[in-house]
């Protein structure tokens, strides 16, 4: 097997020289390059379709021993056709979610004395990951005294592909690379130590079926050799033959290159990887993939055609999309694929979006009828039309900090994207029924009906109208009102951070800090904020240049607080529905201002968390606090931030015990993702970044047996193929954010960002800025805002509408657990598998909505 797997390969490298040639390309240095061109004898090669179940491992010149099962338990399976190239692939998916299984091993002296003290080596295999892990886990693709590759869960990105090296006791070192990690996809990986060397001797690469071979990172070790085992073996999905730490995923072809010579490294370059990809593919892959994608180009091109006979060859086009459906002003959109009536509970609502298409330039006008039943009774409630209006996306996410125009994300991910940038996304829901038509482009409009609590159940009809100066056409719409009535307290609580700066709450020219017409701004948007679902309040207090509440260090160094400006932002949000106000950060972002009485200036009085001052001034804030709290029966209502992100256990610690002994009856709030054992403990509300949910599912439970509530956040990450809610991803992700929160336990939803501008324009640009105001880079398209100034305050976005939707869903799940638990989890596992595993067709949450509402209506 082995020789004729080299000489594939080595017939791969030779053929691209010839086809050089035959390009005009030179290729005189060929001649002398070829021998070193020629791959080595891989050490290990291990190829999944040899043997079923077992695999085979050629050593050396060809010499070939089977895989061992040692252990008793369930084996591995061998699949046929979901491999590399449709071929064959190992699989431990159901392995790995035990706690034992029956592993491979694979042992030989030729083996053992390849890697002992091999100062070179390459690994290269396929890889697909589905990870499941608990945090800190390590899912185990093979395990060697010498070498070892996991996949890891860590931090609040997405896991990555780590590979360990051994020199006798310690790790030489770890290297990881996430970015293209994925559960439904052949990755191809490799990776290349030098030990000869100690600046950029560490290589990695990646690829796929459908790209080739490309150096993605670079890294030093000053390591050396591996180290030294006697009759050692190499166990293959899992840490040993009791199969711990499985790998939750397949295995295709896996090869291991070892050398001891230093003048003859183990270290195969980029070419010879990218003709390891191709083999493992087949001669017949190239011609395979090429037909798939003539006939995906062919398919595209048969439905635009159809698409643009069918629904836009008129002179006034209007389509009826689903709202879960992204429009692009210069792509003709798909009608939606879900038929019949949407549904709503009594108190919920449903909405219809629909694009405009005309070849002529002019201004229409959208009306809706009301809805009436067939006996003629009018819906109670009220319908909102809005223009839809499209904001740019000029690049791809790319992680925080991270994207940039002309920044390319990785494939995987752009594969998981509803488009590759540059592109124009409708977003902005602007409440109007005249829209400006621009000839040959798509424009979005949303109808939506607001259902009153008191309606009568039942089947509703109405039409949407559009008219323009050439014409007019109508759209039937059909809405089912359920008996169930939606509770008038949320299920989750939800708070998206609000900057209260005059420049981020209005488009027009920014009125004074704490003027009558920023508090119009403030109260208009709060208005918003509420209808979109939003219940809590990200809440300032004593920092910044316009504090809301005012500092004043008197002359005896004492301090005085005035909170006049605190009680008009208590009473606004709370006469609009809102239920909690969190403290702003103690410690980050801003020093106290006041006035220093002593010297009659106002200036900066305390630096923000800096000794010695900071903690002595903070008492004095935290007892004036409490005591202006419960003196408004305010107590209950109020949380407050400490340090956010923090791993810092003894400082946290030390501010805790000061808010408890200052504030009782106030609960902290916080993002908490490192330390948990130690810092659970301190924090009552446990904010944790979305990819923790199914790593830390006995956390979040022992934490709700004690009382204490865990909430969860997403920012710039996590990226695919988690779920996030950016610009240039699917509007159902939005819908689903809900979903996720029922189905992994948790009790609120955090986003940092619903109007940090940070002076970018939001209908201009969508990169977001870093606090220095930089997009170049900046954070993913989207993620610094969800809602968009207007001359009268915030409105919010398409985004924002499917999250509302998927908050309706959590209350309805909540209404049928009440009744029936396990049926309601039941529906939450067949939308969320797992975290990369879940619902993204939008017909799907209409048919989900329709089932659990007649489940209700079944009392």
């Amino acid at each position: 097997m082995m020789n004729n797997d080299c000489r594939f390969v080595n017939a791969v490298l030779r053929a691209g020289c010839v086809m050089m040639a035959f390009l005009g390309i030179d290729c005189a240095a060929q001649a002398t390059e070829e021998k070193n061109s020629m791959l080595p004898e891989p050490v290990f090669a291990f190829a999944p379709e040899l043997q079923a179940g077992e695999g085979i491992v050629a050593l050396g010149a060809g010499q070939s021993i089977p895989g061992v099962f040692r252990a008793a338990g369930k084996r591995p399976a061998l699949e046929s056709g979901t491999g590399v190239g449709e071929r064959h692939c190992l699989s431990f998916a159901t392995c790995a979610a035990q706690s034992r299984f029956d592993a491979p091993a694979f042992g030989d002296p030729q083996l053992t004395a390849s890697l002992n003290g091999a100062l070179s080596f390459t690994v290269a295999g396929w890889f697909q990951v589905d990870p499941v892990h608990d945090d800190g886990g390590h899912d185990y693709a093979f395990h060697s005294p010498w070498l070892s590759l996991f996949f890891h869960e860590q931090g609040k990105d997405a896991g990555a592909l780590k590979i360990n090296g051994q020199n006798g006791g310690s790790v030489l070192w770890t290297t990881s690379n996430g970015h293209f990690v994925t559960p439904d996809r052949w990755i191809f990986y490799a990776f290349t130590y030098d030990g000869t060397r100690t600046q950029d001797n560490c290589l990695s690469y990646t690829g796929a079926d459908e790209d080739p071979v490309r150096l993605t990172w670079t890294a030093s070790a000053d390591s050396g050799a591996l180290r030294i085992a006697e009759e050692a073996e190499l166990v293959l999905g899992a840490a040993n033959v009791e199969g711990r730490y499985g790998y939750p995923g397949r295995l295709g072809p896996l090869r291991i290159y070892a050398s001891r010579d230093s003048e003859r490294p183990a270290l195969l370059t980029l070419e010879q990887l990218e003709a390891l990809r191709q083999t493992d593919l087949g001669p017949e892959w190239p011609q395979r993939l090429a037909a798939r994608r003539r006939a995906q180009a062919t398919e595209i091109a048969t439905r635009h055609e159809r698409l643009r006979t069918e629904h836009y060859s008129g002179g006034l086009n209007v389509v009826m999309a689903d709202c879960l459906d992204t429009v692009f002003p210069d792509r003709l959109a798909q009608p939606s694929r879900f038929a019949g009536s949407l549904h709503a509970a009594r108190g919920g609502s449903a909405s219809w979006q629909f694009v405009v298409h005309s070849p002529a330039a002019g201004p229409a006008r959208v009306v809706a009828k009301p809805f009436i039943t067939d006996a003629g009774k009018a819906l109670l409630g009220e319908i909102h039309v809005s223009a839809v209006r499209p904001v740019p996306v000029e690049a791809n996410t790319n992680g925080g900090s991270r994207t940039a125009i002309g920044r390319r994300p990785p494939e995987a991910w752009l594969r998981q994207f509803i488009r590759e940038a540059p592109f124009e996304v409708a977003e902005v829901i602007a409440e109007r029924g005249d829209v400006e038509l621009e000839a040959g482009r798509c424009q979005a409009v949303l109808v939506t009906a607001d259902v009153d609590r008191k309606a009568t159940p039942g089947i509703y009809r109405s039409s949407v109208r559009v008219s323009t100066t050439s014409g007019h056409v109508s759209r039937p719409i059909e809405l089912r009102v359920h008996r169930t009535q939606l509770p008038e307290q949320p299920s989750l609580n939800v708070t998206y951070w609000l900057s209260p700066d005059p420049k981020d709450l209005g488009s027009g020219p920014p009125p004074a800090w704490w003027s009558e017409e920023h508090w119009r701004l403030i109260e208009n948007t709060a208005r918003t904020l509420r209808w979109f679902g939003q219940d809590c309040i990200f809440t300032p207090t004593i920092k910044g240049k316009h504090p809301l509440v005012e500092t004043t260090r008197l002359e005896d160094g004492s301090y005085e607080f005035d909170f006049a400006r605190f009680d008009r932002w208590m009473n606004t949000f709370l006469r609009l529905g809102f239920s909690q106000f969190h403290g702003h950060h103690v410690v980050q972002w801003g020093a106290v201002y006041g006035t220093d009485a002593a010297k009659g200036t106002r200036g900066v009085l305390v630096s923000s968390g800096k000794p010695p001052e900071f903690l002595p001034f903070l008492e004095a804030f935290y007892r004036a606090l409490g005591t202006h709290l419960e003196r408004n029966q305010w107590t209950h209502r109020y949380l407050q931030h400490q340090i956010d992100e923090t791993d810092d256990v003894d400082r946290y610690r030390v501010l805790t015990d000061l808010l408890r002994s200052c504030l009782p009856g106030v609960r902290t709030i916080d993002a908490i993702n490192k330390r948990p054992e130690e810092m659970t403990k301190m924090v009552d509300v446990s904010v944790l970044a979305v990819v923790y949910l199914q790593r830390r599912a006995s956390l979040i439970a022992e934490r709700r047996k004690t009382g204490k509530t865990t909430w969860f956040y997403n920012c710039c990450s996590p990226p695919p193929p988690y779920p996030n809610r950016h610009l240039d991803e699917t509007l159902t992700n939005s819908r689903l954010y809900p979903w996720i929160a029922y189905r992994f336990g948790v009790d609120g939803y955090l986003n940092w960002g619903a109007n940090i501008f940070r002076g970018a324009d939001p209908y201009r640009t969508s990169v977001g800025p870093v606090p220095n105001g930089s997009q170049d880079p900046g954070h993913p398209p989207g993620d610094n805002w969800h809602f968009y100034p207007t001359p009268d305050g915030l409105v919010g976005g398409m985004r924002m509408m499917a999250f509302r939707d998927g908050l309706q869903d959590h209350a309805l799940l909540t209404l049928l657990a009440a009744r029936d638990s396990d049926q309601a989890d039941a529906v939450a596992r067949r939308m969320i598998r797992t975290l990369v595993r879940y619902e993204r067709q939008p017909e799907a949450f209409h048919k989900v909505r329709a089932e659990i509402l007649e489940a209700l209506d079944r009392e």
